[in-house]
């Protein structure tokens, strides 16, 4: 069972960073054209009432962004930030969560879950646990949810960004009052408050890149000449260039049209598809 000194060894053993991109805004509220960052810049270890952070940037990719994020939570030489005893020798394990702080969505959010994963397993650090979601609570809720479930929650803001949080589990030779599995067992367990989605036990899956079978340019216009023909293969390239010219030039009508009846990415899937398949014909020696 749980209590008051249980929340407090937790909360000492937590880190978390915050970052968002511009747009703020409280739902139901018109969007603000006035922002303190530029289009694009973000800003990094800003406060969860949208509190000024420490830093700004130029928007990156996750795979730059995150691994900065998480050298702030886990390096030991900054008095600044050192506050949680990190080893980075391969020894350390987490519990990991991804919090949305409002306007990021299900797919984005599930992405920036599979980038922080695998970049806080390529530093050598151990996750038990992923839990990831938007967090919403009460003040008193966001107290002990904060705390004992090592969750950085957000407020009322749309906020387009995310947050860290990594929970140090102690360590089997380490003498403290409650063991890596007793921690676990706790968050394991399903808790009644409202703001909390409950997610289940068990460390996540391994993550298995998908690997395709070499192909190259020279062996593509090969197969062509023998199914097509010189001459003939020549006209097909053209035909797919001419296609993916015109599915890309229709891309705004295509959007427009999705918007109004679906869910308006119609346009740019068929875009994005359209784009590719050109850049690879043009590869192909003619």
């Amino acid at each position: 069972m749980w209590d008051f000194s249980t929340v407090m060894y937790a909360k000492s053993f937590l880190m978390a960073i915050l970052f968002q991109s511009p747009g703020s805004q409280v739902p139901g509220t018109a969007a603000s054209h006035s922002s303190h960052l530029a289009e694009d810049e973000l800003e990094i270890g800003m406060g969860i009432h949208n509190e000024p952070g420490h830093s700004r940037s130029k928007l990156a990719s996750l795979s730059v962004l995150i691994p900065s994020l998480l050298d702030m939570i886990t390096r030991t030489d900054d008095p600044e930030r050192s506050f949680v005893p990190f080893k980075n020798d391969g020894t350390d394990q987490v519990i990991l969560l991804v919090n949305n702080l409002g306007s990021i969505s299900e797919l984005e959010l599930s992405a920036i879950v599979g980038e922080t994963l695998k970049a806080v397993t390529a530093r050598g650090i151990a996750v038990n646990r992923v839990i990831s979601g938007t967090i919403m609570a009460s003040p008193i809720q966001r107290m002990v949810v904060k705390s004992y479930l090592c969750v950085a929650v957000k407020t009322s803001l749309n906020m387009p960004g995310f947050s860290i949080t990594l929970l140090l589990l102690p360590r089997h030779e380490e003498e403290a009052p409650y063991d890596a599995k007793q921690i676990l067992c706790f968050l394991d367990d399903v808790p009644d408050a409202p703001g909390w989605r409950w997610t289940r036990s068990g460390p996540p899956d391994r993550i298995t890149p998908i690997s395709l079978p070499p192909s190259s340019d020279a062996a593509t216009s090969s197969h062509l000449d023998r199914v097509l023909g010189t001459q003939n293969r020549e006209v097909y390239l053209a035909a797919i260039r001419r296609a993916c010219e015109a599915v890309s030039e229709a891309e705004p009508e295509l959007t427009e049209m999705d918007r109004i009846a679906g869910d308006g990415d119609c346009g740019l899937t068929l875009k994005s598809g359209a784009n590719s398949e050109h850049s690879k014909i043009s590869k192909i020696q003619c």
